[in-house]
């Protein structure tokens, strides 16, 4: 995130540790990944706002429980917010907004293209040259990829963690692009951003 609009600092003493709030559109997955993420760590704390049913797991819902909390004023001057989304479902009408909107307010954003599964399978290997196919083809290759791992437990994949972010920045070779094309995740800026203030 290059920009911090939108909070006063209001002085007192340095804070050690940094609260990231992580607005989601999946209420399971990325909750637990995020939440394990930071759990071993003494310098970051996750507060997550996944959607509270099915009908709110769009990106413009996404964007008002992330303005409702800092309209609250939960949010401290040296704390990060950050939207998690997905292309799977939604139109780039609705992902411009929420970029533009983060964008204005300084918060973060990452999109997945086609889904948070993407940066999970690449927690265990490259993604293959030529694949092809939506979220549904995605969620069915990471099955198969944590089928040979036996199985998918989130503490095991965070150990792969540094090799998923480099697999994910090569994929990533159009930044100057406003949403990511097929097959990029951009995930791996947020996983750095938390890994700044790790142990």
């Amino acid at each position: 995130m290059s920009k911090r609009r939108g909070y006063k600092r209001t002085g007192g003493a340095f804070r050690d540790r940094r609260t990231f709030v992580i607005v989601t559109e999946g209420a399971v997955t990325e909750v637990d990944y995020f939440t394990r993420l930071a759990a071993q760590q003494r310098r970051v704390m996750v507060k997550v706002l996944p959607p509270t049913d099915r009908t709110s797991s769009a990106p413009v819902h996404a964007l008002r429980r992330a303005v409702e909390f800092v309209t609250k004023g939960q949010l401290e001057p040296d704390d990060q917010l950050w939207i998690v989304l997905d292309t799977d479902r939604w139109g780039d009408k609705q992902l411009m907004e929420v970029r533009r909107a983060c964008d204005d307010k300084g918060w973060g954003l990452t999109i997945s293209n086609p889904c948070f599964e993407l940066w999970l399978y690449l927690h265990y290997e490259d993604l293959p040259e030529n694949f092809s196919g939506g979220s549904q083809n995605m969620k069915a290759a990471l099955k198969e990829v944590c089928q040979a791992n036996n199985g998918y437990q989130v503490d095991d994949a965070l150990n792969n963690l540094p090799k998923a972010i480099e697999r994910a920045i090569a994929l990533d070779s159009r930044t100057d692009l406003l949403l990511p094309p097929r097959n990029v995740t951009q995930v791996y800026r947020l996983a750095r951003a938390i890994q700044n203030f790790m142990e």
